[in-house]
């Protein structure tokens, strides 16, 4: 194997072995329940084919995908190996594009980093302990000489707006939570699908989303622009 191939295969099967599964499904046409996904690797390659190997069904096999036979979104010639990269690339984005996918997994999860996402947690703490009991604010700021001396000089708008909430806070959390079940099933986890998040990364972000709504969008979106 030449000094080229093995820089490339060594490339390929440390970094970019998502992209090797797809080849084996796309091209290989190897239905992926029956793949081993950490079973393939690219075992050789040159100007003319590469070669990738894998376990189906527990079985050992082993496929050459011929370079200018292999379909791809940039249609790229593979002439020598100065072409194979833009090859690789290209056949990456159209193996995972044809199965419904991005060519990028998302690998990481972000928790909340800026004070309107970390307050939404605890409007979910506030909501559910209403939901529990509607007058627990109302008790403790009873049951304490400074928060009622404070509170009994509030405007008159705050005092009728805590009293709002209080009569309708449970009606108040079903609405909003059933909005971030909507935004998650419309929104974040067709993202994380395309993106083929592991499902312990599609619990985390989609309870995130479901505390925090809308202010996901940002945070989940520069994941996804970063993943590779």
């Amino acid at each position: 194997m030449s000094d080229h191939s093995k820089r490339i295969t060594s490339h390929m099967n440390k970094d970019h072995q998502l992209a090797l599964v797809d080849y084996v499904v796309v091209y290989g046409k190897i239905p992926v329940h029956q793949l081993e996904p950490s079973s393939v690797q690219m075992t050789a390659v040159d100007e003319k084919s590469l070669t990738l190997s894998y376990k189906r069904n527990a079985a050992s096999e082993e496929i050459v995908l011929v370079w200018n036979e292999l379909a791809d979104d940039d249609k790229i010639e593979v002439n020598g190996f100065m072409d194979i990269k833009a090859k690789l690339i290209s056949m990456a984005k159209y193996a995972a594009r044809v199965q419904g996918y991005s060519h990028k997994q998302l690998k990481k999860v972000v928790l909340p980093n800026r004070p309107p996402q970390v307050f939404m947690y605890l409007v979910a703490i506030v909501l559910a302990l209403g939901s529990i009991d509607k007058f627990w604010v109302r008790n403790i700021i009873n049951n304490d000489a400074f928060l009622s001396s404070l509170t009994s000089r509030a405007p008159a708008f705050l005092k009728s707006a805590g009293s709002f909430l209080e009569d309708h806070v449970r009606t108040i959390a079903i609405a909003m939570y059933a909005i971030h079940l909507v935004e998650i099933a419309i929104v974040s986890l067709p993202k994380l699908k395309a993106y083929r998040a592991s499902g312990p990364r599609k619990l985390a972000w989609t309870t995130m989303h479901f505390l925090e709504g809308f202010l996901i969008f940002k945070r989940l979106n520069k994941a996804l622009e970063d993943a590779h």
